[in-house]
């Protein structure tokens, strides 16, 4: 995916445009949505992230621990 490779390079924002574009593309594509969300939460834009980290939970819940 092009999205890895970009995260390879360290290219973040490139990462983040692809996933986007995917998920554009193919909204119930859950891998993407959880790719999309995984650096957000180490860069501190969880509030940012909150509407793609919530569908993500309600299309997968039995993934959640919670």
């Amino acid at each position: 995916m092009l999205a890895d490779a970009a995260l390879r390079r360290e290219d973040q924002a490139e990462a983040e445009r692809c996933l986007m574009k995917c998920l554009a593309l193919a909204p119930g594509y859950a891998a993407a949505r959880y790719d999309l969300a995984r650096p957000a939460v180490c860069t501190e834009r969880i509030v940012e992230m909150l509407p793609i980290l919530e569908r993500l939970l309600a299309s997968e819940p039995h993934t959640s621990t919670g």
